[in-house]
């Protein structure tokens, strides 16, 4: 199995976290070989909260100390709602 990893971060969007770990799911589904095994990891292992107020379990045993040395690209942060 191929690992991915994906990054959860306060407030993110819904989607941004399900699409892409559906596809890699399908992939795997649909005979992938190897297939994927995805990870939801966040900053201390915490909960993640979406943007849409679902709460998300992160995987504890994969947690990662800080955006800056883990993440490709950079944390957007808290969108601000007006």
């Amino acid at each position: 199995m191929r690992r991915v990893v994906v990054i959860g971060y306060p407030d993110t969007e819904l989607l941004d976290i399900s699409c892409p770990t559906g596809v890699f799911d399908a992939a795997t589904r649909w005979g992938a070989n190897p297939g994927y095994r995805v990870e939801l990891v966040s900053l201390g292992g915490l909960p993640v909260r979406t943007s849409c107020g679902l709460t998300l379990a992160a995987d504890a045993r994969h947690r990662i100390s800080t955006w800056h040395d883990k993440a490709v690209g950079e944390w957007p942060g808290p969108r601000r709602r007006g």
